[in-house]
């Protein structure tokens, strides 16, 4: 499987692409696909907003975000309105906190894991739940 990695609203560089894959990306929504002058079978790959990763027909294709992984989770937790501002500090490093926050995005699948429901329980003891579960930084 070919690989093809995109860059958030970024063109990409010319891409060698057959009449079935360049038809079968055309067909994936908000991917923008342009013609190199000069060539037969080269195009630029615009990505939208979506960001990811998916396959077709025999591509592996990476949309990666324009913002840090961090950042990406911040808006997806404050679109499903699970965002609680606080007044007081934490007690823990800020990069402890981030696989609590990954544990939580990973838990549920696709889309559905940006639609509002239920908040996963973790535990809560001033640490990050991989150092609760018994595993140590590195």
């Amino acid at each position: 499987m070919r690989e093809i990695t995109l860059k958030e609203w970024e063109r990409s560089d010319p891409v060698a692409l057959s009449v079935d894959e360049r038809d079968a990306l055309g067909q994936v929504a908000g991917i923008s696909i342009g013609a190199v002058d000069g060539s037969d079978h080269k195009y630029t790959l615009t990505p939208g907003s979506t960001i990811g990763a998916f396959e077709v027909d025999g591509l592996s294709v990476l949309i990666e975000p324009k913002i840090g992984i961090p950042q990406v989770l911040s808006l997806a937790c404050y679109a499903i309105g699970k965002v609680r501002f606080r007044e007081e500090d934490f007690d823990f490093r800020e990069e402890e906190a981030l696989p609590d926050a990954l544990a939580i995005a990973l838990s549920r699948p696709g889309p559905a894991g940006l639609r509002p429901g239920p908040a996963a329980r973790l535990p809560h003891q001033g640490r990050g739940a991989a150092h609760s579960a018994g595993a140590h930084p590195v």
